[in-house]
């Protein structure tokens, strides 16, 4: 099973969007329900690799001339919830932690842009017509950004 697939059936056993479930998978705190990580058996970041598996589901090949680690800085954002329409949630990280500085809930998608790109990240790829739930991801690294090609 291919982990793109894990990751989504995990979402479905836990009625997660992709910026929940990435949010529990980096949380290391005890407040989280579980250590998601753990049920991907993988030994790299599973941040990292998230991003990794949405951006071959889209289609795209994401090229880090570094090692996954000096990814220091991402942002997953998704189109709300049907309770909520219209109010985007975004997961932001910094070093494998939540930060706050990169974590919003905003109505105006035009902000959440714009404060991103205040934080140093940039549009990684927009997955509006091939993901149900992620919107947009950004990333960002102290000396390096990734790219898609």
């Amino acid at each position: 099973m291919k982990m793109i697939e894990k990751i989504k059936l995990e979402m479905q056993k836990q009625n997660l969007s992709q910026s929940a479930l990435a949010f529990k998978m980096k949380g290391n705190t005890a407040t989280r329900i579980k250590d998601l990580s753990n049920i991907l058996s993988s030994k790299r970041d599973p941040g990292v690799e998230l991003l990794e598996e949405i951006a071959e589901g889209l289609g795209c090949k994401w090229n880090l001339t570094m090692n996954e680690k000096d990814l220091k800085k991402y942002a997953i954002f998704d189109k709300g919830t049907p309770e909520y329409p219209g109010v985007y949630h975004v997961r932001g990280f910094l070093n494998g932690v939540a930060d706050n500085m990169t974590t919003m809930i905003h109505g105006d998608l035009d902000h959440i842009r714009d404060e991103l790109g205040k934080r140093g990240l940039i549009k990684f790829e927009s997955s509006e017509d091939n993901d149900p739930l992620v919107l947009e991801i950004w990333v960002g690294t102290d000396e390096y950004l990734g790219t898609i090609v």
